[in-house]
Parts: structure tokens; sequence; C-alpha cells
């Protein structure tokens, strides 16, 4: 995740689920080839959970990470929004984190938030006294969007692909996400263009003055360890391999 209004320091991450394959030559199965069948057979919770704790894991032996680290974020499935242990599970796997609560946001799809709107707000306040962020994701999917991107206990409205991908040809769709956008800057939120994938669609992002960016023109997803940060000898200033 990229800032595209402003420059801003650090490392902006998401987390994305790969699960390997046994044979050499197979390509690491992705969300869409696994997530049905977990969320079929109540798996999905697990899964959250499990990706949270071995991102957690990682992170606890990357040091020179902590003060670059200013966003890292997790999507949650339907059934890790309705557990109502799931912010003491949160706050229970970070006790002994170096990394500030504030720097790890909890994304919610939208369509989750229009089905649980209640659910979700508390989800959202447990989150918060926590010290979390929280995340409405695919945001402008529906006719909700601009209502739930104005009352809804979040913090950043990530904006739905369709709306960014649609963006370069259709003025409808502009005026529809900078009025999107002007509602949740209005409401204190940030907002991010997911899905840029070219020149045209950085510029219209940043003429609309949205935050932040998402997307192959900006940054193609890599393998976490590439992440990170090269030593660097305080003697010498050498920088380690």
């Amino acid at each position: 995740m990229r800032p595209v209004a402003s420059p801003t320091w650090g490392d902006h991450i998401e987390i994305l689920c790969r699960i390997p394959t046994t044979a050499d030559n197979e390509a690491a199965l992705k969300p869409d080839d696994f997530l049905p069948i977990a969320e079929r057979f109540d798996l999905a919770k697990r899964l959250d959970r499990q990706v949270i704790r071995q991102t957690l894991d990682w992170l606890g032996n990357q040091p020179l990470l902590e003060p670059r680290l200013k966003y890292c974020g997790f999507n949650l499935s339907l059934a890790s929004v309705l557990d109502d242990t799931f912010a003491d599970f949160m706050t229970d796997v970070l006790s002994e984190s170096a990394f500030d609560p504030g720097c790890f946001c909890l994304e919610i799809r939208e369509a989750h938030a229009t089905q649980y709107p209640d659910d979700v707000a508390v989800l959202c306040d447990a989150l918060h006294r926590a010290g979390f962020r929280v995340a409405l994701d695919g945001a402008g999917a529906s006719v909700e969007s601009y209502s739930l991107a104005a009352r809804l206990p979040v913090d950043i409205i990530k904006l739905d692909r369709r709306m960014v991908q649609q963006l370069e040809e259709d003025p409808v769709q502009q005026v529809m996400l900078e009025a999107l956008h002007r509602i949740a800057e209005a409401a204190g939120k940030i907002t991010v263009a997911t899905f840029i994938e070219s020149d045209d669609a950085l510029r219209k992002v940043r003429t609309l003055g949205i935050h932040y960016g998402q997307g192959y023109r900006l940054f193609r997803p890599q393998p976490l360890d590439e992440l990170t940060p090269a030593a660097v000898d305080l003697t010498t200033g050498r920088i380690g391999g």
C-alpha cells in the first residue's frame, strides 16, 4: 500500500494468504481455491488466526522492521467478524510483541458490514479499545456504501476494485468515487484505492485526493521474507548482505 496524495514514510503492507502445494512444479493455491472450502467446513476462523499468528511470529524475528512498519492489514472472514472472542485473541497474540497494536488493521468486507452492521460495530469498538485499527474493504459495491463510510466506526475506507477499474472511461464512476472519498474524509477516515494498474488510474486517483493506493502499478505481491530490511553495521555504516 503506497501513499498517492502525499509522501509518507514507512512500510504499509497487507498480508495475502497462499497455500503451497506438494508438487514442485505446481503453483501455490490462491484464496479463490481454498477459501470456499474453508468456509464450507467452518475452518475460516482457524485460518484467519493461523495467518495472524504466523505473521506475528515472523515479525517477532524482524526487530529492524519495528520502527518502519506503519500498517499491516489482515482480511477477516465472516466467522471472525461474528466471533466475540476475536478482539481478545488479537490482544493475547500481541501481548509480548514489540510492535504497536496501532500498526495492525483488521479489514472487514463491506458485504459483511451491510449484512451484520451491529456485530461489526461491536467488533470495531472492541478492537479500538485494544488499540487496533479497522478498515471497511470493498466500499462502493452497494448503495449503502456512503452511509457505511459515514457512520461505521472504522478508520480506513478501501474502495471497491470495480470503482477503480472503471475510473478511466466512466465519468459517473469518478463522481461516485469522489463523493465516497469526500464523505470518508469528512468523517475523519483514510481512503485507499485498490487495483491501480495503470498510469491513468493513478493520475485520476491522485487528482481526486485519495490518500493511499494498492495495485500492480504501485507494487506487486511478494513473499514476506523479501520485506526483511538489510542490517547495517553502526560502527562502519556497511550494509549487510
